[in-house]
């Protein structure tokens, strides 16, 4: 059984993110990211680019 625990995905991920260019993009801690309580907030939004 495959079974993926946190230590194993880290473990992977210390093995494959030394290639990515901005790892912490795909990490979720991108500089200056702001993580807000979303039951906290009046409305949300998204902006998207091409």
């Amino acid at each position: 059984m495959n079974t993926w625990t946190p230590a194993r995905i880290s473990a992977r991920l210390d093995r494959i993110l030394w290639k990515v260019q901005k790892p912490p993009r795909y990490t979720g801690g991108e500089h200056n990211s702001v993580i807000k309580d979303w039951d906290a907030i009046p409305m949300r939004l998204a902006l998207t680019f091409p």
